[in-house]
């Protein structure tokens, strides 16, 4: 957290106690599986004897990889809007905000990032998940729709998404040639989807810390909850580091 932050406890911030444990679910139970299976089946190909036949194979469980990856990434930052969102929602109706409500529907995600940060006195940005957050949410945005203004935003952002951007070869590309992103060319792997997972398990364990430090009498239990919280989100910082 780069600056302190107090807020008005809403309803809101109950609620969205679960949704760290819920996105945990969705990578344990479900990315992290799928991705499982198709490792397997990849290393019991490589067992076969006729690898002529297995090369072709290949092709297709690569696209398959790949369109799976996809997919679980479009899953995860879907959750994580759905989420915020309602968070907004109902913090908008504890507060009573003139059309705020509404306003956590607006399809402009720049629009949501505003109303967060005046309905908590505080911006996104200030949160140190923002970076993996903004990118979760162009991540989204190119799984979705593809080619378009995010794809270009993404590469520009996060060009080492495209490990194969540049010539097999040891001698330099001439001038005149250019590299065009594609979907196809995007890489998301297992470690990439955890990242990005942890981002939202720890944003929203930071709420929970920034709830209980914002009682107006603090009790012994949630000040013992709010430490326990930020020795786990220390931990889950350092291994990513």
């Amino acid at each position: 957290m780069s600056q302190q932050i107090r807020w008005k406890n809403c309803y809101g911030d109950i609620v969205a106690t679960r949704f760290g444990l819920t996105a945990q679910c969705l990578l344990d139970e479900v990315v992290e599986p799928g991705l499982d299976v198709l490792e397997a089946r990849v290393a019991a190909l490589n067992e076969e004897e006729d690898q002529l036949l297995v090369a072709f194979v290949m092709l297709d469980r690569d696209l398959l990889n790949h369109a799976t990856c996809l997919g679980y990434c479009l899953a995860i930052q879907s959750l994580w809007e759905r989420q915020l969102r309602s968070y907004l929602q109902a913090c908008a109706k504890d507060l009573k905000v003139p059309g705020a409500f509404e306003r956590a529907k607006a399809s402009k995600w720049t629009e949501v990032e505003a109303l967060f940060e005046e309905l908590r006195g505080a911006p996104l940005a200030a949160f140190a998940e923002y970076p993996d957050l903004s990118l979760l949410h162009l991540l989204g945005n190119v799984c979705r729709h593809g080619e378009g203004a995010s794809l270009e935003k993404l590469y520009k952002s996060h060009p080492e998404l495209w490990p194969s951007r540049l010539p097999w070869s040891d001698v330099p590309p001439p001038p005149e040639w250019s590299f065009v992103p594609t979907v196809d060319g995007l890489e998301i792997d297992r470690a990439l989807l955890r990242q990005l997972v942890n981002a939202i398990v720890s944003f929203w364990e930071e709420a929970d810390c920034l709830y209980m430090e914002n009682f107006t009498t603090y009790h012994p239990s949630a000040l013992k909850r709010r430490d326990e919280l930020r020795v786990i989100r220390a931990g889950r910082r350092a291994k990513l580091a």
